[in-house]
């Protein structure tokens, strides 16, 4: 079985890189779909026009195919890697700010190599993604949403990339997501937990500590990965 990973990319420079290399030798076709405008709200904040994302990805991961869109239709864009990607069995379509460990996705691809689902989703509750400002200060505690993160390339993504079939959540594995797109906490304050996020001043750090019991910092192996 051949497994493909795709992502879409803007302005990702700050992570780009912790993404590709947790599954370097792991992966057997891997694109980025790279846009020429922001395709979401926290993209458009974190640069004025593009930065260095393309160049971060060439030099160190020669073997990503890179692919250039204009659009925005996210769903389209999901279902245009799956056919980047058809010389493979199965994609995996984690979002490039969302960060696993090489052992966790070790187990991630074991699984899909051993079942042969037709799709997997992620449950992105409480217990199974870290949110941070950075690597020493996360969130361990969001809303509950499932997502489709993982597809046999005979089918399509529906509505907001998701696939009704998915088999197997993968959360069942207590895999950790560390989502880092919350970087420096350029999200407002209503996108975080109780409408209430710690500012770098403390003025919540009191609702924070009896809401979240304090900063969850990234382990070793995450950050490994950034250097």
């Amino acid at each position: 079985m051949k497994i493909g990973q795709f992502t879409l990319s803007y302005n990702t420079a700050p992570w780009i890189k912790a993404f590709w290399k947790a599954t370097d030798g792991l992966i057997d076709h891997r694109v980025m779909i790279q846009g020429k405008s922001a395709m979401k709200r926290e993209n458009k904040e974190l640069a004025d026009g593009e930065d260095n994302t393309v160049e971060i990805v060439e030099k160190n991961f020669p073997d990503v195919d890179i692919h250039y869109t204009d659009s925005l239709d996210m769903k389209s864009l999901w279902n245009y890697g799956i056919e980047l990607l058809q010389g493979c069995d199965f994609v995996f379509r984690f979002d490039s700010d969302e960060i696993f460990t090489p052992l966790d996705w070790k187990r991630m691809i074991a699984y899909v190599r051993g079942t042969d689902p037709q799709a997997v989703d992620f449950n992105f509750g409480k217990d199974s993604v870290i949110y941070y400002h950075d690597l020493d200060r996360g969130v361990q505690g969001h809303s509950s949403f499932f997502e489709t993160r993982g597809i046999n390339t005979k089918y399509r993504l529906q509505n907001w990339g998701a696939f009704p079939g998915a088999d197997t959540n993968l959360t069942k594995f207590n895999l950790l997501c560390h989502h880092v797109s919350n970087w420096k906490g350029i999200y407002s304050q209503d996108a975080w937990a109780n409408n209430q996020i710690p500012d770098h001043n403390g003025k919540y750090e009191r609702d924070f500590e009896k809401s979240f019991g304090g900063w969850k910092k990234a382990p070793l192996e995450i950050r490994t990965l950034f250097k």
